[in-house]
């Protein structure tokens, strides 16, 4: 899934239909559900007919082709690699979390494979978009940041060129601007497992109102590791359009 904070560039509506295709190839026959109230550009879910993918049309018509086709494929890769059923019988909440965190590579990784066999500038326009630091976001309880996600995405994809025919005309820019590293707002949540708080989900018993789950709610870390910044490898090349 794509975080809600990446809402990328103006760019040409790009319409859904009910199957999946890209460059006229079907993928699995999943069924895509429009959902306007999705604060996602995309999920990978499951209804009463079977496996489906809600999508967010208003975000996707806000999103560049590259990232919807990317982000298409990702969520296909989180039914093909069984990521959903997975969350859905796994009863410990930390646990389900940490399958979350790592689904969420996988179908990034998933989807790399998929288009570096395709049409790897889908791959290379999507790392540019994740990387840009007007759109990008520092993460959530299941997502990397985009910026890291950019990283991993960019590993994989240039190990499937080195073991084949090159992908990729221009060679990206490898002298950094600032060789200490940049300062950037701390990614690292001092609990990344999620902080523990009181429940707020009351039910009715026979001794009045009781909380729903005693041992309290797991919701997302709000507190930095590192309030000062991280430090980080420059990210700022002397040659941002390649060599």
């Amino acid at each position: 899934m794509l975080p809600k904070h990446i809402l990328l560039f103006t760019a040409t509506v790009v319409a859904i239909t009910s199957c999946i295709k890209i460059y006229g190839e079907e993928l699995f026959g999943i069924p895509e559900i429009p959902h306007a109230g999705l604060s996602d550009i995309a999920i990978a879910s499951f209804n009463q007919s079977g496996p489906v993918i809600y999508y967010n049309p208003n975000i996707v018509a806000n999103t560049p082709r590259a990232v919807v086709d990317f982000i298409r494929a990702h969520e296909y890769g989180h039914h093909r690699l069984n990521h959903v059923q997975q969350q859905m019988f796994q009863q410990n909440p930390y646990a389900r979390v940490d399958l979350a965190r790592k689904g969420e590579i996988e179908a990034d990784r998933w989807a790399t494979d998929y288009w570096m066999s395709r049409d790897p500038e889908v791959v290379w326009q999507t790392i540019r978009a994740f990387r840009d630091p007007r759109y990008g976001n520092l993460g959530s309880l299941t997502h990397l940041p985009t910026a890291a996600r950019a990283n991993l995405i960019e590993a994989h994809a240039q190990g499937i060129s080195r073991g084949g025919a090159p992908t990729r005309r221009r060679v990206p820019c490898t002298h950094k601007l600032h060789p200490n590293g940049d300062i950037s707002p701390c990614v690292h949540r001092a609990h990344y497992r999620g902080d523990i708080i009181p429940c707020r989900h009351p039910v009715m018993t026979a001794w009045g109102p009781r909380p729903a789950h005693p041992a309290g709610d797991l919701v997302p870390c709000t507190h930095l590791a590192h309030p000062r910044g991280d430090i980080s490898p420059c990210t700022h090349v002397a040659h941002p359009n390649g060599h």
